[in-house]
């Protein structure tokens, strides 16, 4: 068993139970996230990353989005078919529809209040593009959904509760040849310091995250849906860590003590937190992971 899986975690019951949990916290939080993510007008429910070249923060927020925009390009497709896994309000494939001149554009996510949030956002690219956006799991997805050119999940797969299950899942939709895109925190692969272990037990309770894993994991859990790893980029240097606004989250969760997972949105801070220390010490990376369907 991986030493960060819980014993019983991919039991269906417990899959089930994870799921609402995940559900209830965004449809609590998705608003106050919009509101005070330091992403402005983008919408975006993800980090910026300060690429070379980026100057500005709606540029920063959207380099996540571009780059899997870079990929789908790469493909070549005319009127390429795209799926995002936990689609969050649909600020990602807002910006990938508006570049795009023919296409489809799916959207999965648990959150009632995001999958609202998400048609409303991506309405105004239809009839030009073929849009949806489907309140369900990304590990039981909508039988309707047809071959998939590629897929990308922003800072959602470490929300699964099988990551076995979620490979599989998409490789059921995949093309043979399209690709599956993942951003998302990874862990380092050296062994971790017990305060490390610490930080990464609170940081996975925080932000309901128990698919954490290493590179090297990911890759075999893919290979044997039918994934392939063709590309692993380190984003962690172009992440800003230690921002004021982090100084303050970090100075309040030391101050709360035991009360810092009194809420789930206290939760979250002390899961952020946490999460900035692990980056900043290494064990965590913050990575794009590309795959190819056999």
């Amino acid at each position: 068993m991986d030493p960060f899986t819980a014993p019983g975690e991919h039991s269906p019951a417990a899959g089930r139970h994870h799921e609402r949990a995940v559900a209830r916290y965004y449809d609590r939080n998705t608003r106050r996230f919009v509101r005070l993510g330091g992403t402005g007008r983008t919408r975006n429910i993800h980090r910026c990353l300060w690429a070379p070249g980026i100057t500005d923060r709606q540029q920063a927020a959207h380099c996540a989005n571009a780059l899997v925009l870079e990929r789908l390009l790469a493909g070549g497709r005319a009127a390429p078919r795209v799926l995002d896994l936990g689609c969050g309000v649909g600020a990602g494939l807002a910006y990938i529809g508006a570049r795009l001149p023919a296409g489809a554009l799916t959207g999965v996510t648990l959150s009632a209040v995001q999958a609202e949030a998400a048609a409303a956002a991506l309405a105004p690219l239809s009839p030009r593009l073929e849009v949806a956006v489907h309140r369900a799991s990304f590990l039981a997805l909508p039988a309707q959904l047809g071959e998939q050119d590629l897929a990308y999940a922003i800072e959602a797969f470490a929300h699964a509760a099988d990551p076995a299950a979620f490979f599989a899942e998409v490789a059921r939709v995949l093309r043979p040849g399209g690709e599956l895109v993942i951003v998302d925190d990874t862990l380092c692969e050296r062994a971790l310091t017990p305060r490390e272990s610490r930080l990464l037990a609170r940081f996975q309770a925080g932000w309901l995250a128990p698919s954490l894993r290493g590179v090297a994991a990911l890759a075999e859990l893919a290979s044997t849906a039918g994934l392939e790893l063709r590309e692993r980029r380190d984003l962690s240097p172009w992440l800003a860590l230690g921002r004021p606004r982090d100084r303050l989250i970090h100075l309040l969760v030391a101050a709360l003590g035991p009360l810092r997972t009194a809420t789930p949105y206290l939760g979250a801070l002390s899961g952020g937190d946490a999460l900035q220390q692990l980056l900043g010490s290494g064990a965590i990376r913050y990575r794009l992971l590309r795959f190819s369907r056999r």
